[in-house]
């Protein structure tokens, strides 16, 4: 990881990532992310994505999470762009609220 950080340009990744949000529309209700290494010690971009109830809903969440990744894919392209493989950690606003769990806060 120290590879990653050393030449990872947080502030333009923060930009890149802040240029990225609007794109995500109403759905996407916070985003955050951080910047680690994944189970096997790659580097990746973990990000926590707190969902609209709407969005969140059994007959949507499969075209809602399809749309988020492909957003994240074209407009960020973690991989290529900045050599970070991509998680998605997604949550429901009514979830987020019952877990009460600090690290998404």
């Amino acid at each position: 990881m120290h590879f990653v950080k050393g030449f990872l340009k947080q502030d333009q990744l923060d930009k890149a990532v802040n240029e990225m949000i609007p794109l995500l529309g109403p759905d996407v209700e916070r985003l955050k992310y951080s910047v680690e290494e994944d189970w096997s010690g790659d580097p990746a971009i973990l990000f926590k994505i707190v969902l609209s109830e709407n969005a969140s809903r059994k007959v949507q969440l499969f075209e809602t999470t399809r749309r988020i990744q492909a957003v994240i894919d074209m407009h960020l392209d973690p991989l290529s762009e900045w050599g970070l493989l991509r998680y998605i950690n997604y949550r429901s606003h009514s979830e987020l609220a019952a877990r009460q769990d600090k690290a998404w806060a």
